[in-house]
C-alpha cells in the first residue's frame, strides 16, 4: 500500500528466507556452477523475397511501436513486447512458419 516501513520489513525478511545464488557465487571455496565456455554462432542468411517482406514488415511496424513507447516515455514499461519483437525477427529468419498470426497494428504483442 505505499508505506515505506513495510516495504522495508517485508525485503529483510524476503533477504533472511530466499537464497540467492550467482553465477560466481562459491561454496566452500568451490564455484556453485560451472558453466561450459560461452559459444556464438554468427550465421548469415539470405532471405525470399516473400520473407524479406515480412521481415520489413514486422521490422517497421516494430520500430513505429518502439517509437511511440520512446515518445511516451515508456519503454521500461514495454520491455517484453520489446524483446517478443526481437524474438519474433529471430524466427523470421529461422522459418516464417514460426511466425504467428499475433503480430497486429495494435502492437509486438497483439494486444
Amino acid at each position: 500500500m505505499g508505506d515505506e516501513g513495510g516495504l522495508r520489513r517485508l525485503q529483510s525478511l524476503i533477504k533472511n528466507i530466499t537464497l540467492r545464488r550467482t553465477k560466481t557465487s562459491k561454496i566452500k571455496g568451490k564455484p556453485v556452477l560451472e558453466l561450459p565456455e560461452r559459444k556464438v554462432f554468427i550465421q548469415h542468411i539470405t532471405l525470399s523475397d516473400e520473407e524479406r517482406k515480412i521481415y520489413q514488415s514486422v521490422k517497421n511496424e516494430g520500430r513505429a511501436t518502439i517509437g511511440r513507447y520512446f515518445n511516451e516515455g515508456t519503454v521500461l514499461a514495454h520491455y517484453a513486447d520489446v524483446l517478443g519483437l526481437l524474438l519474433r525477427l529471430r524466427q523470421i529468419c529461422c522459418h516464417t512458419h514460426l511466425l504467428t498470426n499475433t503480430v497486429s497494428s495494435s502492437g509486438p504483442s497483439g494486444k
